[in-house]
């Protein structure tokens, strides 16, 4: 089943938990940390597997984001699958990636 994997850094998420919220509400599958993986489940395989599965990867991007050594191996994953890859700056001064 395709979905939207959502990649960010803890410290967004707040804010990107309002923007999941509002995708499921209109009806998009979204694949996000704290929603979906147990507990006891081993997280770094249940991220990749859902990078694995996702048609498209979300990267919530902030200076917390470039700096996450998380965030950063999710985006070298969906690259080496060949994902789409949307970044959503929530700040304006975070322009790499």
């Amino acid at each position: 089943m395709s979905h939207i994997f959502i990649s960010y850094a803890r410290k967004n998420t707040k804010v990107v938990s309002q923007f999941v919220e509002s995708l499921r509400t209109q009806d998009f599958i979204v694949w996000q940390d704290i929603s979906n993986i147990s507990a006891g489940e081993a997280w770094r395989s249940a991220i990749y597997s859902a990078i694995d599965q996702a048609e498209i990867v979300l990267i919530f991007w902030t200076a917390a984001a470039l700096a996450s050594t998380v965030v950063n191996e999710e985006i070298d994953h969906a690259l080496s699958q060949g994902k789409h890859i949307i970044p959503v700056w929530l700040e304006k001064e975070v322009v790499s990636l």
